[in-house]
């Protein structure tokens, strides 16, 4: 009966495929249709499996047998082998349906083609057997109840806290408008600052839900945030014990560096958790040699690529595992080698769509790189004003880089005039790390030792080291080993009585659970009531957010004179464009009168004129004697602009 199923398989695809074939010569205009690609390739695909189907190559077909005596070496079925034979090619026919356009050519079949191909992938690698996992209903309980207080830390007046919507968050959030308002709908391209589009279409799903506000714009990074904490929790617990995943579950929920990623409107936070949940499913199928960990785990090697631009270190981090596996457990390497190749393949299929366009649009894959890298005029730059050679130069970043996690104080996006750890979770992250340097030959802490260097190098390999917003993905790792270190350092401190170890062990325990209890609530004291109040994020974004304000009181129609050249412009700060789409700005770039300014030909207008111009602003009092004027000012006193009000 198999036999017969298989050979009518192969009958359906080979009539399908040259069906395919026919419509395509005889009808151009069909040619390039996805559905005739599906056809083709679809066709091809059941002709070939149902030929491996029959079990019997034909005589002298070696690429068949080659193939058979590979599937067992995977230890697949051969209904499975169907599966992965199948997998690539509609995961080919997916990215030819999406195009690269701002609008896919066929939506339905691009989404529902990346998906079966998904499907398919981890279908063809799954394998049943392995140790049964049991997992008591407290462990999902507390990972569901981790992930909704730290949701709610998080989630909490997004509006004022960061206390400015950055210009940045304001362009990820136009782009996320564009979905809203259909002007786009292809998930598998790039948007705004060469970023993969998919988290644009994510943030559209809430600002369609709560309108353009600030909230909606925030609140996808907050629920990334506490689907971390979550998965950290459950991470260390298998690790090192339930314990370890409580104090470093608590840690990262208040961890003042994490939270402020949470509540900003960008992509960074995203690659914490794809880190965490890649990485852990990595290692469980390493330890457990579970087939199906390492599938999930190319999943979201795969998703991971949608987000921030660190999510590519994460595709490396398994090889340079396996790598010093060789070292340390080549045996388990050689039997987990087949679902590390499954795994892999499952990251292919995932990040196939957005790879093809990648292909055909490279500048697109590089930006994000080009833009940071050290190795372009800011090395050469470097090299003639210290007179120092490249590879100290570079040397000199990385160790910078490298002190940001305990000693210098981090830049750009994030400025709390401290490093990434305070100096109490600072010690204890020492701590863990130097015992997880004793026992590296535990898979374990080769994990970790990898994590933490290979994003703090990466980050001295691009300009401004300690670049806050590159370290996102870290955040994880360093709760884990300062939960570690918490453990580690109760145990041997209670070890010094050892005639009562069940006593000391128990008031340990509630000695750690104390220490990262206090230490949680020093990081949420810290962010909100230390760094918070004394957030400025610069003169001319506190402008934006003002004039970002003032103008959401205004009715639609309204005309906006911008007089800010060169310092900046109307649209320089997009946040000021996403709350107020129902006004029109125009930026005065020349002096008041001078004929080639833009015309108003409005009948309400609102001059905003800051300090530098004040001679424009009078030439405006005298044109428009009958204007309301208002001062707008920070909470330091320190002068924004000037607001006039002209009803014509």
């Amino acid at each position: 009966m198999g036999r017969v199923l298989a050979a009518l398989l192969f009958l359906l695809g080979a009539g399908g495929a040259l069906t395919a074939l026919w419509l395509a010569q005889s009808d151009p205009t069909v040619r390039g249709a996805p559905l005739t690609w599906l056809l083709l390739i679809g066709g091809v695909s059941c002709a070939v499996a149902g030929t491996w189907l029959v079990g019997r190559p034909p005589v002298g077909w070696r690429p068949v047998g080659w193939a058979l005596g590979l599937t067992r070496r995977l230890g697949v079925r051969p209904w499975q082998l169907a599966c992965l034979v199948m997998a690539l090619p509609l995961g080919c026919m997916a990215s030819w349906a999406a195009g690269s356009g701002a609008y896919m050519t066929q939506p339905w079949l691009a989404v529902g083609g990346w998906m079966g191909a998904i499907g398919l992938a981890i279908a063809g690698g799954w394998r049943a057997g392995g140790r049964r996992v049991r997992v008591s209903w407290g462990v999902p309980a507390l990972c569901l109840l981790f992930i909704a207080a730290a949701f709610a830390v998080r989630a909490v007046d997004t509006t004022h806290i960061p206390n400015v919507l950055t210009g940045d968050e304001g362009s990820s959030g136009l782009s996320a408008v564009e979905f809203v308002e259909g002007r786009t709908n292809n998930i598998f391209r790039t948007g705004w600052f060469s970023f993969p589009s998919l988290f644009y279409f994510l943030q559209s799903l809430t600002i369609d839900l709560l309108g353009r506000t600030i909230p909606a714009l925030r609140l996808p990074a907050a629920l990334g945030g506490a689907l971390t904490v979550g998965a950290v929790y459950l991470l260390g617990g298998y690790l090192f014990g339930n314990w370890v995943g409580i104090f470093s579950a608590l840690f990262l929920l208040a961890y003042n560096y994490h939270n402020h990623f949470s509540r900003i409107g960008l992509n960074n936070i995203w690659d914490g958790l794809w880190f965490t949940a890649a990485l852990g499913l990595f290692i469980h199928g390493w330890r457990e040699e579970r087939r199906s960990s390492l599938l999930w785990a190319g999943l979201c090697l795969g998703l991971a690529q949608y987000f921030y631009v660190t999510g590519r270190l994460l595709v490396v981090l398994p090889l340079a595992f396996c790598l010093l596996a060789l070292w340390f457990d080549r045996p388990r390497l050689k039997r987990n080698l087949p679902g590390i190749l499954l795994m892999y393949f499952v990251f292919l299929v995932t990040y196939l769509p957005l790879l093809t366009f990648y292909l055909g649009n490279p500048s697109e894959f590089s930006a994000p790189l080009n833009r940071v890298t050290l190795f372009g005029p800011w090395l050469a730059e470097q090299i003639a004003s210290s007179g120092l050679p490249a590879w100290r130069v570079v040397v000199n970043q990385v160790w910078l880089s490298l002190q940001g996690f305990f000693l210098i104080p981090l830049e750009m996006w994030y400025r709390p005039e401290t490093p990434m750890l305070r100096p109490i979770p600072a010690a204890l992250f020492l701590i863990g790390m130097a015992i997880l340097l004793v026992r590296i030959k535990d898979s374990r802490s080769i994990l970790l030792w990898l994590w933490v260097p290979a994003l703090g190098i990466t980050g001295g390999l691009s300009e401004g080291a300690p670049a806050a917003q590159r370290y996102v993905a870290v955040a994880p790792a360093l709760a884990l080993v300062i939960g570690f270190g918490v453990q580690e350092s109760t145990r041997a401190i209670g070890g010094l009585w050892p005639r009562r170890s069940k006593e000391n062990s128990r008031l340990a325990g509630w000695i750690a659970l104390a220490l990262v209890l206090l230490l949680a609530l020093s990081e949420l004291h810290f962010y909100y009531f230390t760094y918070t109040p004394r957030s400025d994020w610069g003169l001319n974004n506190q402008v934006a957010q003002r004039l970002a304000d003032t103008l959401q009181e205004e009715e639609a129609g309204l005309q906006v004179a911008f007089f800010g050249f060169p310092r900046m412009g109307y649209y320089s700060h997009s946040s000021v464009a996403y709350l107020n789409p129902h006004v029109t700005g125009y930026d005065f770039t020349l002096p008041w009168g001078d004929p080639a300014n833009p015309l108003l030909t409005g009948e309400r207008v609102v001059f905003i004129v800051l300090p530098e111009h004040i001679e424009d602003l009078e030439k405006i009092r005298q044109a428009y004697p009958e204007g309301r004027l208002g001062v707008e000012e920070n909470a330091a006193g320190q002068m924004l602009f000037w607001r006039y009000a002209v009803d014509r």
